[in-house]
């Protein structure tokens, strides 16, 4: 049986929470992830939750998380909110 090799799968960089003002638009940054599994595979995406009442007259906030996945079976999560008032 050949030997097991250890891996790991972690986020190298995560944008920062951010507050901003409702007539803005930011945008989310990108999630970098990386893996040392020696079969690869590596995959990233991400879902958002937004908790708003859906216009200005109230602070909300979008959280995005994202969800990296690679070839050993090893998982890592990340997420950044972007929030107003």
């Amino acid at each position: 049986t050949p030997p097991v090799v250890p891996s790991t799968l972690i986020f190298t960089f995560v944008p920062p929470d951010i507050s901003v003002t409702c007539d803005q638009n930011p945008g989310f940054g990108d999630a970098v992830a990386e893996t040392t599994c020696p079969a690869g595979g590596l995959s990233v995406s991400f879902t958002d939750v937004v908790n708003s009442t859906g216009d200005c007259s109230q602070p909300f906030s979008i959280t995005r998380t994202w969800i990296a996945h690679d070839a050993c079976g090893n998982m890592a999560t990340a997420s950044q909110t972007i929030s107003t008032g």
